[in-house]
């Protein structure tokens, strides 16, 4: 009988940590889709975010369209910051080892991808949590100087 109630608690336990996983990662998603909202259809911002490692697009940005990338900026890195802070709980899903994955990579493109979402992680540094800054630090580790 001790067996079949060990079982159970353990059994009890990883389920509730499955579903924790679970909803974590469908309140994840829809955050990264309203960061894409953010951007709505302004193509130079969308490529200073998505597609310009040197920051030519960014440095050519009229002050409205700095506006729309630096909202959305700060979307992705709240979104990027609470996927870092689930990361471990998202292991337990049973596709989570691809869930996280393909987060890492895409936390890893946009860093290395936009200079100007470096610019403004760099420049707020002091709103983000230390273990979201130690992501964005091995993201970029590998970038020219000045670029960390």
């Amino acid at each position: 009988m001790a067996c079949t109630g060990v079982w159970s608690l353990t059994h009890g336990l990883s389920v509730e940590k499955e579903q924790n996983a679970e909803n974590a990662i469908a309140r994840l998603y829809p955050l990264d889709v309203n960061v894409n909202q953010a951007l709505g259809q302004t193509a130079k911002p969308r490529v200073a975010l998505y597609d310009d490692p040197d920051g030519t697009v960014y440095r050519g940005l009229t002050d409205w369209e700095k506006g729309v990338f630096e909202d959305a900026c700060a979307a992705l890195g709240d979104v990027f910051e609470y996927y870092r802070l689930i990361r471990d709980n998202i292991q337990y899903h049973k596709k989570g080892k691809e869930i996280t994955d393909s987060w890492n990579k895409y936390i890893e493109a946009t860093c290395k991808k936009s200079y100007g979402f470096r610019e403004y992680i760099k420049d707020n540094r002091d709103i983000w949590t230390p273990t979201f800054l130690d992501e964005f630090k091995k993201c970029t580790a590998n970038l020219p100087r000045g670029d960390q």
